[in-house]
């Protein structure tokens, strides 16, 4: 498994993990992460920081196993591919537009809503590694093997239709901007994995024949 974590990658799991450790063992501050660090309509009111710091808080198990298992399964590999800055970047950018899209919304409709972890970024480097490796097959589980679009949109697919379900209308909005930001940053097409080596031009054959040479004189026909 350790095969996958990158430093960075590292990093963002240990963070994710004491700060969910903290809401689980800490019950007086729950409900300080919940009204102040978590994504509230509260951004509507001045609370801009919500944005960024819900993406370091959990307040819900199943969200926290599936978001770090999210991270584990492309973040090193897109890390890789993208380089570290340009990682940070699709991590972070449309996770942080999409949240803020995501508690507007919330306010608009006069949504009670509360919701925190790295989801959205977590989709944005899915749309990232569809963008990236295109066609290309990723192994997924055991031998299930799919395209990497494939992969990338079923998760924005299942989230959608998760939010749906539930009638969670800004997770919806936050989920389409999120993941058409990470689509444009990216730039929106597919890059193989592997450039394909250009083919060397096949070349005539050409008959040898080999020619004695000597000490002496030679026939100016030879190349001696």
């Amino acid at each position: 498994m350790t095969q996958r974590l990158s430093p960075l990658v590292q990093g963002l799991v240990i963070v994710e993990t004491l700060a969910y450790l903290v809401y689980v063992l800490a019950p007086p501050l729950r409900d300080f992460i919940v009204s102040h660090l978590a994504l509230s309509s509260g951004v509507a009111l001045g609370k801009l920081w919500q944005p960024l710091t819900a993406l370091f808080v959990h307040i819900d198990l199943l969200q926290f196993l599936f978001n770090l298992l999210g991270i584990w399964f492309v973040g090193a590999a897109m890390e890789l591919a993208l380089g570290k800055q340009r990682f940070l970047l699709v991590f972070f950018v449309p996770a942080i537009a999409g949240y803020l899209a995501q508690g507007l919304s919330a306010a608009i409709l006069g949504h009670p809503y509360a919701s925190a972890g790295p989801g959205p970024a977590v989709l944005s480097i899915f749309v990232a590694f569809g963008v990236h490796y295109d066609k290309t097959p990723a192994r997924v589980l055991g031998g299930l093997v799919l395209p990497a679009r494939a992969l990338a949109a079923i998760i924005v697919g299942f989230s959608l239709f998760i939010s749906l379900v539930l009638a969670a209308w800004p997770a919806v909005v936050g989920t389409l901007v999120a993941g058409v930001l990470s689509y444009v940053l990216c730039g929106g097409r597919g890059v193989p994995a592997e450039k394909p080596r250009p083919k060397r031009p096949s070349r005539p054959r050409v008959q040898m024949q080999v020619l004695e040479g000597g000490k002496g004189k030679t026939d100016p026909r030879y190349l001696n």
